[in-house]
């Protein structure tokens, strides 16, 4: 194929990955401005993104290749990066690995392929006996069931009683606003000099923002 094509004659290794690699995301922004055209894949092609996933796990990068595999469409491979990946670090953060990926997935209103990832990520424990049962696996177990039908209050109850848990991790509440929004179109509440500056506004008759 065309990928393959550009990294014949491509001797060293390092070199080839890192030129694939721009090759790669000039495809994907590519394939972004043509899929405007026809409300797909906004984010690029899922070829590419599984192409560049590659390209940057042959460099030695597993967190730029997750950025990828969440378009990429290839759920059990991503599942399979993130088991391995998590082998590298330390066992008691394994949840974490697991949750990112699954809370970038659900903000792209993916929750086929986060549920695949889940399903195999488990499977995968399963094979070396590893137990999981970490606070964090269990609201992730515990979301992906309440996004499969429409319980917002439930949703909103679960992110209450995880939410020591949840601070684990800064990106985590910015993911479920996302997830928030995607799956029960509730935007969420303003928090802070945010809120305060609406509250303030709206005294003075100013409509919100």
């Amino acid at each position: 194929d065309i990928n393959d094509a550009y990294m014949t004659g491509i001797k060293d290794k390092a070199e080839g990955a890192r030129l694939n690699g721009k090759f790669l995301d000039a495809a994907i922004e590519w394939s972004k401005e043509e899929n405007q055209k026809s409300n797909s894949y906004k984010r690029g092609d899922p070829l590419f993104h599984h192409l560049a996933a590659k390209a940057k796990l042959r460099a030695g990068d597993p967190g730029g290749a997750c950025q990828h595999f969440v378009h990429a469409h290839q759920p059990k491979e991503f599942a399979a990066l993130l088991f391995q990946w998590s082998n590298q670090g330390y066992q008691n953060e394994r949840d974490m690995f697991l949750a990112r990926a699954i809370f970038q997935l659900l903000a792209q209103e993916n929750l086929k392929d986060a549920n695949i990832v889940f399903d195999t990520f488990c499977a995968l424990l399963l094979t070396k006996s590893i137990k999981l049962e970490a606070p964090l696996f269990n609201f992730v177990r515990f979301l992906l069931k309440t996004l499969e039908r429409d319980a917002y209050p439930l949703f909103k109850v679960l992110r209450d009683k995880y939410a020591p848990v949840l601070r684990s991790d800064p990106s985590f509440d910015s993911f479920l606003d996302q997830i928030q929004v995607a799956f029960f179109n509730v935007k969420p509440q303003k928090k802070g000099m945010a809120a305060m500056m609406e509250n303030m506004l709206g005294m003075f008759g100013a409509p919100p923002q």
